[in-house]
């Protein structure tokens, strides 16, 4: 297993191939970060990226929003847009009293990501804590995503299970086998990876997934990413989770784990991009 301290920096499109069209993040601790700078990375490589949420999320304060509520032919707007500025945002409305960005039916975003290269779909809300254990109803995935990448905050590594480190506490503690106030330890974040109703719930099965740990640039967080991935190799689960840790902020990832069963990639007539509408 690579560990972080040797491990090589890699770039957002060894995250986010040309097979992947649509991603969505679930989790907490920096969902919001990750997607607006993804979305800069692939707009400089020439893709038209349009960025969405199943949930809410506050407005970019550089990129204006299309809100479908009141937009006339949305798919001509959004094709005009992405054709001018490369990253679109894309919402229902915008609730004028919390000031988020309400988002779309999922239906909707699938309907909307062939307009798109590549769309990034913010699935999941985590009340800007460092970690997060779903509720029934969440995250909200689109059925045609294809790549999911589970966010947790490194913040959260050994500190008291609470509802201030945690956004529903109470349920990371039943999937996690922690009780409430004792310290969050890498092994409880892997089990929330790893269980079928923790971060990864409502993926499609066909999706690949990774996690990502990020903020690893808060010097907390120095020597967590080496325990966690210490804590990786002595425990079994899911094989198919690819695992990276990083710092939005910085712009820099890190691979801590591969997923063995790994898609080779596929033949570059397969990865053409789809006409738009």
């Amino acid at each position: 297993m690579t560990l972080a301290g040797d491990a090589a920096q890699i770039l957002p499109d060894d995250l986010i191939r040309p097979s992947h069209r649509l991603a969505a993040f679930a989790g907490a601790g920096g969902k919001t970060s990750l997607i607006r700078w993804f979305a800069e990375a692939f707009r400089q490589a020439g893709k038209r990226v349009l960025i969405t949420t199943t949930t809410k999320f506050f407005p970019f304060p550089d990129l204006n929003a299309i809100l479908l509520r009141t937009a006339h032919s949305p798919a001509d707007i959004i094709n005009s847009a992405l054709d001018q500025n490369g990253i679109t945002v894309v919402a229902d409305h915008l609730d004028k009293t919390t000031g988020k960005l309400v988002g779309l039916h999922p239906a909707m975003v699938t309907e909307l990501s062939a307009l798109a290269d590549l769309t990034l779909v913010e699935a999941d809300g985590a009340a800007r804590k460092p970690l997060k254990a779903p509720a029934e109803h969440e995250p909200v995935i689109p059925a045609n995503t294809d790549l999911c990448i589970g966010v947790m905050g490194l913040d959260a590594a050994f500190r008291p299970l609470t509802e201030t480190t945690v956004h529903r506490h109470e349920t990371f503690a039943r999937i996690a086998g922690l009780s409430a106030g004792k310290s969050i330890l890498p092994e409880h974040m892997i089990r929330l990876a790893q269980n079928r109703n923790g971060l990864f719930k409502g993926c499609p099965g066909s999706s690949e997934r990774i996690v990502f740990l990020n903020k690893n640039d808060l010097p907390s967080t120095s020597g967590t990413v080496h325990d966690l991935g210490n804590a990786l190799s002595r425990l079994s689960g899911d094989s198919c989770l690819s695992w990276f840790s990083g710092s939005a902020r910085l712009k820099r990832i890190s691979r801590i784990s591969p997923c063995p069963d790994e898609n080779p990639p596929l033949p570059a007539d397969a990865l053409a991009f789809p006409h738009r509408l």
